[in-house]
């Protein structure tokens, strides 16, 4: 199919950011949503495995923590934080109860959960150095967690929204991903084997060189 073809279905915006950066934009176009979807499963258990595993965290210095009225929302979550939490609850309808915690797990986004990583709460939610709890075996620094995890939600995004991820080390994220994924799970946990039964970073590097 010739480009004009593509920039008819597709939008010529879209297929811009491919045309200004290579000579066969429909080839790398198509490169694009091949690695694109190998990023899927991991990215699924990321995201699904940390903001529990955060919550659950949470959990355990503020029981209440969904309540609007909670010292968590009140007094720990800055602005940008509290605004996204109050929004999740209000779009929710979400009464004070703990059957709801689930719902408000799964609806508040990704980068709400990665935000909390922020320096701003290094005293607070991380006090005494407790993202430790989350990822066990790092020896990194919050500042370098936030910053990874922010990556990881940028190009989290791109994936999800169908966007360009080829400038974007693909193959560097993907390892990236997969190094989180293992720190936030037990060694000997079946998922850890699964892990490597799934990794696709092989095949994102034989693509990258095609």
């Amino acid at each position: 199919m010739e480009i004009e073809e593509f920039r008819k279905l597709l939008s010529k915006k879209r297929m811009g950011s491919f045309e200004e950066k290579y000579d066969d934009p429909v080839k790398y176009y198509l490169q694009n949503i091949s690695i694109s979807q190998l990023y899927y499963e991991y990215l699924h258990f990321f995201e699904i495995t940390l903001r529990n595993k955060v919550a659950n965290h949470l959990k355990k210095t503020w029981p209440d923590w969904i309540d609007p009225n909670s010292d968590f929302i009140q007094n720990i979550l800055k602005k940008e934080q509290t605004d996204q939490f109050l929004s999740c609850l209000k779009r929710l309808k979400t009464p004070k109860n703990k059957e709801d915690e689930d719902r408000v797990i799964s609806e508040l986004g990704l980068g709400f959960w990665t935000s909390l990583f922020n320096k701003a709460y290094d005293q607070t939610i991380w006090k005494q150095k407790e993202f430790k709890n989350i990822f066990p075996n790092f020896s990194k620094s919050l500042g370098t967690i936030s910053k990874e995890l922010d990556e990881i939600r940028r190009i989290r995004n791109r994936v999800f929204h169908y966007e360009q991820i080829l400038t974007y080390n693909p193959d560097k994220n993907y390892e990236l991903i997969y190094s989180y994924l293992c720190n936030m799970i037990p060694k000997h946990h079946e998922l850890r084997e699964k892990l490597k039964e799934l990794n696709k970073l092989n095949e994102i590097k034989r693509i990258m060189t095609e």
